[in-house]
């Protein structure tokens, strides 16, 4: 009895494979497109430098009058990206009359952090500052670049709202909201442990986009962690340059044709790669059926059918 149980549940699983590896294929494939959007908005490879300078309030907790109570500091913030892989976030703070300077640079794996009141940098993790490192949208795109693999789509309901979620290279994990109307990224929410409060999400809020000849950048930010807001931040000043050499166009790996069988299906070639797959024209979006595993491929067959069909995103 208990194996003809077991043996039944086997075949039930066996059964469900298929459709369950499907729904992954297609999550994946969903994610990464949603994805090309925001990049083709947000390069980080396109601007050498950027200087951004801000005003704001942290709010200070501890030594205060009542448990959970928090004062107002306020704050003149520069966020800077100085090399390739070189980011620092500067915070003046006027405290009750009292000047503070806090400091934090990135440099590949590792960063020099120097606390309110220190007077030497500590090398630390990366991931002990993650979310200040996503004060700008443009290391949230590289971010996601370098863990391509990790990108999953979690919120498919929604037309114009898509929640991703994705894992950086120190373990942490996160979820970023993006507005396809609008090509911004609006939230992105870290989980997070506090000793008293337990688990909560640390977040991100990104709103009012400014674009100065293609660099754009949330002109509000607000960072909140446990016990509510930590930080606000209104961008007051803009500084970029563009590298002197656009990226070389990339050579594409397949030659592409597409033949039409009827008004809502076509036949797409690979020609070189010797393979084909269906496509199906449904009421605002395509099916696309047998589509190769080389995710390369896949890239530049949804750049082929956008601009084949731009009303039409590839849902499936």
């Amino acid at each position: 009895m208990i194996k003809s149980m077991m043996l039944g549940s086997l075949l039930l699983l066996v059964s469900q494979a298929p459709a369950q590896l499907t729904a992954v294929k297609n999550t994946y494939f969903e994610a990464e497109m949603v994805f090309r959007e925001a990049e083709m908005n947000l390069m980080p490879g396109l601007y050498g430098y950027w200087k951004i300078e801000a005003s704001g309030n942290e709010y200070v907790e501890g030594h205060l009058e009542s448990p959970g109570q928090s004062d107002t500091a306020l704050l003149n913030i520069t966020i800077e990206k100085k090399a390739i892989e070189t980011y620092a976030v500067n915070l003046n703070m006027d405290y009750r009359g009292k000047k503070y300077l806090s400091g934090i640079v990135f440099s590949g794996d590792s960063c020099a952090y120097m606390d309110y009141g220190d007077t030497v940098a500590v090398k630390q993790s990366v991931k002990a500052h993650a979310l200040i490192y996503f004060y700008s949208p443009y290391n949230l795109v590289k971010t996601i670049q370098k863990n391509i693999r990790t990108l999953h789509l979690i919120d498919a309901n929604e037309e114009n709202f898509k929640i991703l979620g994705f894992n950086d290279e120190y373990g942490n994990k996160f979820y970023t909201r993006y507005d396809r109307t609008k090509k911004e990224f609006t939230a992105l929410w870290m989980p997070a442990y506090d000793p008293v409060l337990g688990d909560y999400f640390e977040t991100l809020a990104y709103e009012d986009y400014r674009c100065d000849n293609g660099f754009c950048f949330p002109v509000r930010i607000t960072h909140q962690k446990a016990t509510g807001i930590y930080r606000t931040i209104a961008v007051t000043n803009i500084q970029f340059d563009r590298n002197d050499k656009e990226k070389p166009a990339r050579k594409e790996m397949v030659e592409i044709e597409m033949d039409t069988i009827s008004n809502h299906l076509f036949l797409i070639k690979l020609l070189n790669f010797n393979n084909k797959m269906m496509v199906s024209k449904h009421r605002n979006y395509l099916s696309v059926y047998d589509a190769p595993i080389n995710i390369a491929v896949c890239r530049q067959v949804i750049s082929f059918l956008q601009e084949q069909f731009p009303d039409h995103p590839v849902k499936y």
